[in-house]
């Protein structure tokens, strides 16, 4: 690491609201603080939601206290002050790396770093072959990644799709588990954990349709959803509606998710579509029995060795494997410990950031 204490990166995203995008960013910016790194995160939306702490006190925080619009031409006007007091930000301050998250907030990175010749890195953290993003977005991701001198996916499928739909230079990047996670899970309670933004990509409608079938059959059996979101009001709703008040527990945002993962046997993650899930990364380490959708597990799940994988939308399919689990808790055990072993294997701190090293800081 010759002189990376004598380095200015900028991070940038919309906000640092209590998502995973934004934790593993509060993570890059420590890693680099501890190391003498000048930090600095720059949030370029306004927001009310509740944030992560910064963590490391010599990390710096610029925020723009922009509101998106009502209507197309205020929109348009916030876009583009937006992108000009970035511009002037990155000008001025001159950090030798860029880093940005997420596709929007991407589009006003490379647009203000135009011409600037500060070293520019975005990263997309949702599989964009699925995302809805609106027209207009996913033509900016393809006029304008191009210009940025990398750009970071999360799974070898996401990169190959960013080299040709976008013609960018590509990396594949995934995220890390903390050195400080130790499997300890209650591979013999009777306890089912999901971990998530309550959003329809993340499939908790689906699980609590499956679960309505498991219960009927194991009525011992609890699931405890964490996370808070738009849809879970909603969720809570269908959870009424199928008589699951006294078996689903919905805990919201949680600082500690170790703490529920401890006093769980499984965990399942049933989303409809992902980029990298921290949530289940976190749920291996502890060394849960996992239960994930393809387009959730396929990068850290090898079916029938440390999980099970199931096909995303598909409650049938997904209640069976629950229950299988909790029919045969050697299985279990047998999953859950081989995870929490090819985690930190293969997805520990040491390891991913020295990836991004190399993408931050190509001259060293």
């Amino acid at each position: 690491m010759n002189d990376i204490n004598k380095k200015k990166l900028f991070l940038i995203i919309a906000t640092l609201g209590r998502g995973g995008a934004e934790r593993v960013l509060i993570r890059i910016a420590n890693y680099w603080a501890e190391l003498g790194v000048d930090v600095t995160i720059v949030t370029i939306q306004g927001s009310n939601a509740e944030e992560y702490d910064l963590g490391n006190p010599n990390i710096k925080r610029i925020t723009f206290n922009f509101i998106n619009g009502s209507n197309f031409f205020t929109k348009t006007y916030s876009q583009v002050i937006r992108i000009f007091k970035l511009r002037k930000l990155i000008i001025a301050r001159k950090p030798d790396a860029v880093l940005s998250f997420i596709l929007k907030t991407n589009i006003y990175t490379v647009l203000a770093s135009l011409g600037s010749g500060v070293h520019t890195v975005i990263s997309e953290r949702t599989d964009p072959r699925a995302s809805p993003d609106e027209v207009i977005w996913k033509f900016g991701r393809k006029a304008l990644y191009r210009y940025a001198d990398a750009v970071v996916g999360q799974t070898p499928q996401v990169k190959d799709w960013l080299v040709a739909f976008t013609s960018s230079k590509a990396y594949e990047i995934p995220n890390y588990i903390n050195s400080g996670f130790i499997a300890k899970s209650n591979l013999s309670s009777s306890v089912i954990v999901a971990t998530g933004r309550l959003v329809h990509e993340k499939g908790f409608d689906l699980l609590l349709y499956a679960f309505s079938i498991v219960v009927k059959k194991h009525p011992s059996w609890r699931l405890v959803i964490l996370g808070d979101g738009a849809e879970r009001g909603s969720l809570q709703s269908l959870a009424s509606s199928l008589n699951l008040e006294d078996s689903v527990q919905f805990q919201g945002y949680v600082s500690n998710p170790g703490k529920w993962m401890a006093e769980a046997s499984i965990a399942v993650q049933p989303s409809r579509f992902e980029g990298f899930p921290n949530s289940l990364l976190e749920s291996m380490a502890y060394g849960l029995a996992i239960i994930a959708t393809i387009p959730a597990g396929y990068m850290m799940v090898e079916n029938e060795v440390n999980g099970l994988i199931v096909p995303s939308d598909d409650v049938d399919t997904l209640s069976l494997a629950i229950i299988r689990l909790i029919k045969y808790p050697e299985l279990r055990l047998k999953i859950g410990n081989q995870a929490a072993k090819d985690i930190r294997l293969n997805f520990n701190e040491k390891k991913v950031m020295s990836m991004w090293k190399s993408v931050l800081f190509p001259q060293g």
